[in-house]
């Protein structure tokens, strides 16, 4: 039977050396050997009728080699398998260092061969610095009356239509122009007519822009017009301003006289029932009073996001600096060296250090998620997954068929690496909005402008950026 010795070498590293004695694996040594000898081609010898010390002799070592590496592989996962429970590994088992090799094999008389492999366990610990002793400040942003005009006129601006107007030519207006061909400054006889539309903005010569802007409708002015619109092409002057095929605009020549025959504008929406319906997606608001009121709820969500991502980071750093880990750095090298391909003896030292910044973390979001409750069931991922699916729809269920959507969810839900992804993203979120219940919080008011600066900040100091503003500009400092 074989010997399992389970020895402590860290609290986050346990070595477990296995001994198999020659009973532990004689007679799959022999069983093999003997499938070789039947199915085997010798030189020399008829199939099956192969001296079985031949046999041993040919191709012992490498039958021999690989009965003990499956025995040794499976005495180790049943034992993981029976400790796993109650000591949890960290990562996959490596070689202990110093191992004996194989290669002084006695394919004759074995004998017991010992291996040792060292595995990463989750430490036990206590979370420290986690209480309501602690007081942090939650910067809660203002949203004002401003924000809330200003977002609904976003939605005039998105659902404009375009208009004729009766007014003076704007910078931003498109115009309808009747254009004929000149001849030395007069209309050409039997001259090219065309007719076209043209954006103020896009016109090339600023003189020109200058010229059209105040004028109304019936006004007439001259102009190059393959230098009409800014960066147009010859073909594109060819086919959408004089609407002729290349072969044709042969013959027409560049100078123009063209006549305003109507002026359209982009007009916001205006303030109705069906601008709130459109706008607002059928949410039931049929008033501006409404829409401000809803706007207003949307806006403090928003913020009361970034304001809990901004607390979660203090929160975060302030948990890292009162738990301190002592790591196997050795271990961790060497496991990285194994196991990863991209680390090599010149950047292992850099790869150490940022495992074991991700493994202090990941070990205290692990308690922390325990310690406050926090679970996510397949309805929860359900729920996320509809949530994007009407999402990608524009919020517009009515283009989703009867069973469409649960048929879509039950698709996304088959693809487990995304489904977990899922899962662990709806964790983040629960963990930043739940995690200041551990601690005692005070809410303090500032502008939008002081939090987005806050924000700013602390992408700088997480991404290692110089900070482009001091502390005393903003207040007082995302989930993986």
């Amino acid at each position: 039977m074989s010997k399992i010795v389970h020895e402590e070498i860290h609290q986050m590293q346990n070595r477990i050396s296995i001994t198999l004695e020659k009973a532990d694996y004689a007679d799959d040594y022999d069983k093999e050997l003997k499938k070789y000898r039947e199915r085997g081609n010798f030189k020399g010898f008829r199939k099956g009728k192969v001296p079985i010390g031949f046999v041993r002799k040919m191709v012992g070592r490498e039958v021999l080699v690989g009965v003990l590496e499956r025995k040794f592989m499976n005495e180790l996962n049943t034992f993981l398998e029976k400790d796993e429970a109650a000591n949890p590994r960290m990562f996959q088992p490596i070689p202990a260092p110093d191992q004996t090799t194989f290669d002084d094999l006695d394919v004759v008389n074995p004998g017991s061969y010992t291996l040792a492999f060292d595995v990463g366990r989750y430490p036990e610990f206590e979370m420290k610095g986690v209480s309501h002793d602690y007081t942090f400040t939650k910067w809660v942003a203002e949203v004002t009356d401003e924000m809330i005009d200003k977002r609904i006129e976003e939605g005039q601006e998105r659902l404009a239509e375009s208009k004729e107007v009766d007014d003076e030519i704007r910078l931003e207006d498109l115009l309808r122009v009747e254009a004929r061909e000149l001849e030395n400054g007069e209309p050409k006889q039997d001259g090219h007519h065309t007719e076209f539309f043209v954006a103020v903005d896009m016109i090339a010569s600023e003189a020109l822009r200058d010229e059209l802007i105040g004028q109304k409708s019936g006004y007439t002015f001259r102009f190059d017009i393959y230098n009409l619109e800014r960066d147009a092409t010859p073909e594109h002057t060819q086919k959408h301003l004089l609407n002729l095929s290349p072969e044709e605009a042969e013959t027409v020549g560049n100078d123009f006289e063209g006549t305003i025959k109507s002026v359209n504008r982009k007009v916001p929406a205006e303030l109705n029932a069906d601008f709130f319906n459109k706008y607002f997606r059928n949410a039931g608001i049929s008033t501006l009073e409404d829409a401000q009121s809803y706007v207003r709820e949307d806006l403090q969500k928003q913020y009361n996001s970034l304001s809990l991502s901004t607390l979660f980071f203090e929160l975060r750093d302030h948990i890292l600096e009162h738990n301190p880990f002592d790591f196997p750095e050795e271990f961790f090298r060497r496991y990285l060296l194994i196991t990863q391909e991209e680390v090599n003896e010149e950047n292992v030292d850099e790869e150490v250090s940022n495992l074991m910044d991700q493994m202090q973390w990941h070990l205290l979001r692990e308690k922390l998620i325990t310690q406050l409750g926090i679970t996510v069931s397949d309805d929860d991922v359900r729920e996320q997954y509809k949530a994007q699916v009407i999402g990608y729809f524009g919020g517009n269920t009515e283009q989703l068929g009867e069973g469409m959507l649960d048929g879509l969810v039950d698709r996304f839900m088959q693809d487990a690496n995304n489904a977990m992804e899922l899962r662990s993203n709806i964790t983040s979120e629960r963990l930043v909005e739940r995690l200041p219940s551990l601690f005692a919080i005070e809410e303090k008011e500032i502008s939008v402008e002081e939090l987005e600066a806050k924000i700013e900040q602390q992408r700088m100091q997480l991404t290692g950026e110089e900070a482009k503003t001091s502390p005393s500009e903003t207040p007082e400092e995302e989930e993986e």
